[in-house]
């Protein structure tokens, strides 16, 4: 996983600037949650969720772990999405290694040869 923002990492929004650590040791893929008051973001297997305070200043109230199971990352871009309510999160879980793609040429001939007849 490469991390997309630093242990100290700063945001600017439009209600202000927040300069305190969102993280606790750096993170990546972050996403806002719906409410816009948590701050998703993955610190290797980890799901974190920060939250975060507009009043009396922008800051982050507190951290969480919401879970820790080992999903597909992606330098780029969040490789997951979260539900309206912050609830449920959509993972992309990596395929195992013994799994492979088969490419089958002439599928329904390949079919009729096997079962006989027409497919």
């Amino acid at each position: 996983m490469v991390p997309l923002f630093p242990k100290h990492w700063s945001m600017r929004t439009t209600i202000g600037a927040l300069h305190s650590p969102v993280s606790a040791g750096g993170g990546g893929e972050p996403l806002w949650s719906g409410d816009g008051r948590r701050l998703f973001y993955r610190h290797g297997s980890k799901m974190m969720a920060a939250t975060i305070a507009t009043t009396p200043t922008l800051s982050v109230t507190k951290r969480d772990d919401v879970f820790d199971i080992p999903f597909a990352t992606d330098p780029y871009h969040p490789n997951y999405d979260v539900t309206a309510d912050g609830k449920r999160f959509v993972m992309v879980q990596p395929l195992e290694s013994s799994r492979a793609t088969v490419l089958v040429v002439n599928f329904a001939e390949e079919l009729k040869r096997r079962v006989g007849g027409k497919p």
